[in-house]
């Protein structure tokens, strides 16, 4: 197995796919793929229809390997996947997701000073 794996990029970039289909394309993907120890099988999904968490965590169930997404889904349009919703989801389903946000109102706070955005008052995990 290489140290130093391929990063492939499979992204859903404005949903044109459901997130089952969207998990079936990656599952087909890493079934395929020559060489699959030699590369990381990354997601890369937007929330144009809403479903970037979906197809997310179905994705990662379909055998992808890592996220790229935003904290609180900050993003271009409508915005990439929000990370801190897949981490914690992962990590109330039991599975670490290697991410520690213990101190997620300070994390949101800094988020929103950088961004000059303010995170939905009703945003999981940290809405009021």
């Amino acid at each position: 197995m290489p140290e130093n794996k391929v990063i492939l990029n499979l992204p859903a970039t404005v949903e044109v796919a459901t997130p089952n289909i969207y998990a079936d394309q990656i599952e087909w993907f890493g079934r395929h793929i020559t060489r699959r120890d030699s590369v990381l099988i990354s997601l890369h999904t937007h929330n144009d229809r809403g479903t970037g968490v979906a197809a997310t965590e179905l994705g990662l169930m379909a055998g992808a390997d890592r996220v790229e997404g935003c904290l609180f889904g900050n993003g271009e349009r409508t915005g990439n996947v929000d990370l801190v919703t897949v981490a914690l989801n992962l990590y109330t389903q039991g599975i670490n997701p290697e991410l520690d946000f213990s101190d997620i109102d300070g994390v949101r706070k800094v988020v929103e000073e950088c961004n000059q955005i303010p995170v939905h008052p009703r945003h999981p995990y940290v809405g009021e």
